[in-house]
């Protein structure tokens, strides 16, 4: 068992090598806490980051049904659109996303000191 940021065992293995797993590992914990109105109320809790992602699948979804419906006699330039649309989404969403990590990166840097 290991234990939590209280000294309390929270009845999980050790993960190792950190990385993905412990991440997962938090977000885990994180959500058997549940939902705390005080979190949210002072922004401890982000609602865009999950957010973030339902917009990305609507946003590929969008393009992709735009570029179906506007295909013309040149359809390597309606491709190449199409292609350059869906990595520029990825790229702003991929931004919006490491800026989340950043804080939460600085956030966990906080709660050990």
């Amino acid at each position: 068992m290991t234990e939590g940021s209280t000294g309390q065992p929270t009845g999980e293995p050790p993960v190792a090598g950190g990385g993905l797993g412990q991440e997962l590992s938090q977000q885990a914990a994180d959500l058997r806490q549940g939902f705390n109105l005080v979190d949210f109320l002072m922004f401890r809790y982000l609602i865009t980051p999950p957010l973030i992602t339902v917009i990305y699948v609507v946003a590929v979804i969008l393009i992709t049904l735009v570029a179906l419906v506007q295909l013309s006699v040149n359809v390597l330039a309606d491709l190449l659109g199409w292609v350059l649309a869906m990595l520029w989404v990825r790229v702003l969403f991929e931004v919006m996303i490491v800026l989340f990590r950043i804080n939460d990166g600085i956030q966990t840097i906080a709660r050990r000191r």
